[in-house]
């Protein structure tokens, strides 16, 4: 597996949100809805982990179709052991991944642009 600083993975996850990529879910990593696959943003977390050779699968084994945050090592060594990291809002508040996907309803780019003002600024 690769190393990798955590400017340059959140960097690439930002990317893939703001792709168009990946259709957007809640309360899961990913399911299939009507076949297609959906993520939500902290699924796409590890699509990024996979895409960049920090995994060998982009969610551990019964995980998939669970709900939850990312159990990857590797995830949680880029952010302190933390599984599910904080993000920064516009008004200057913050919340965490998990929260802005599922209870407040952001959309990819607008949690891409929380984890930019948090970790990139």
């Amino acid at each position: 597996m690769k190393n990798i600083d955590k400017k340059t993975f959140v960097r690439e996850w930002i990317k893939d949100l703001r792709s168009g990529k990946f259709k957007q879910t809640q309360r899961q990593l990913c399911k299939k809805v009507n076949g297609t696959p959906t993520y939500c943003c902290l699924g796409v977390a590890c699509v990024t982990g996979k895409r960049l050779g920090l995994s060998k699968k982009a969610f551990d084994h019964n995980t998939e179709h669970g709900s939850g945050s990312p159990k990857h090592a590797w995830f949680m060594n880029l952010f302190d052991g933390n599984t599910n990291p904080e993000i920064i809002l516009p008004d200057k508040t913050s919340t965490n991944c998990m929260a802005a996907n599922d209870n407040l309803g952001l959309s990819f780019l607008q949690i891409a642009d929380g984890l930019e003002r948090k970790y990139l600024k």
